[in-house]
């Protein structure tokens, strides 16, 4: 008898409690609004404290991202994805950060269109043969995500539904589509992350001052870029600008990511290209500063 109760105490040391580790989540949404925007997959990670019976009455934070299919732990992802979920969990246990939802926002096959299509001008070698038609994806990718899919994450999930609790993020065209989701709503997102965006997008809002300064909205910051390919060179130099550009607004840049009294973080990376193992690495900081 005292050799079964022994093996039953090592069982729940070796496995405390049996905690639910985190989940990913899909479903596909079919805009009711938007007859241009394809049906496409949703990505929601559930993090393991979700699961915590102690938190059951409890709201978590958001982070939206774009190109979701990238986001995640995997082999299959590009260049083994963002891990963006292994990264935040990470974070948590080490008390760097809160426990977040995680919601990827997979593109379509008019990527270009919908990611886009809101700036006057694209980088050499994209075409517009419908000027029109182009802003109009971009303008109905956004307003599907505003109108339906975060009303609908915020339905389903136990989510914070004002903007405390709202960040969005994207890399490349997606950085500078987080850049104007941030333009164009502070009053939905308190924070944007822009990972190697430093592209026309970025010069249109400077030229246009776009974004809003009001304290009460003021939206925080991570910008950053790597060097370490022809399109990354490119990029930095646009990143630069906007950093810069912020700081004339009376942003306060961070010296780390721990540095809750600053707005804005910003770091260039030496020798990193344009690929996702690379954002991967620059996750954490960007994860610790906006959460």
């Amino acid at each position: 008898m005292q050799k079964f109760i022994l093996l039953i105490l090592l069982t729940f040391l070796a496995f405390p409690f049996f905690a639910q580790e985190g989940k990913i989540e899909t479903f596909k949404h079919s805009s009711e609004t938007y007859p241009l925007m394809k049906k496409r997959t949703i990505y929601v990670y559930l993090p393991k404290a979700y699961f915590n019976a102690k938190n059951e009455n409890k709201k978590f934070p958001v982070l939206y991202m774009f190109d979701g299919q990238n986001l995640w732990d995997k082999k299959s992802s590009a260049w083994g994805g963002w891990k963006v979920e292994t990264a935040m969990e990470k974070l948590v246990k080490k008390r760097k950060m809160p426990p977040c939802i995680i919601v990827g926002l997979s593109c379509s096959v008019n990527r270009t269109k919908e990611y886009a299509g809101w700036c006057n001008e694209l980088p050499p070698g994209e075409k517009i043969t419908d000027p029109e038609e182009f802003k109009q994806y971009a303008k109905d990718h956004r307003l599907m995500i505003v109108e339906e899919i975060i009303p609908l994450i915020e339905k389903k999930y136990r989510a914070i539904s004002d903007r405390s609790g709202r960040v969005i993020a994207g890399s490349s065209y997606g950085a500078f589509l987080a850049a104007h989701f941030a333009a164009e709503h502070p009053d939905i997102f308190c924070g944007a992350g822009l990972f190697s965006g430093g592209s026309t997008g970025f010069e249109q809002i400077i030229a246009e001052d776009g974004f809003n300064f009001n304290p009460e909205n003021k939206v925080r910051f991570y910008i950053d870029c790597g060097t370490g390919d022809y399109l990354e060179k490119l990029l930095v130099v646009g990143s630069r600008k906007l950093k810069d550009y912020l700081i004339t607004k009376g942003y306060k840049q961070a010296k780390s990511p721990r540095d809750s009294k600053a707005d804005l973080f910003y770091q260039e990376c030496e020798g990193e290209p344009h690929n996702e193992k690379a954002w991967s690495l620059r996750v954490p900081a960007f994860l610790e500063f906006m959460f």
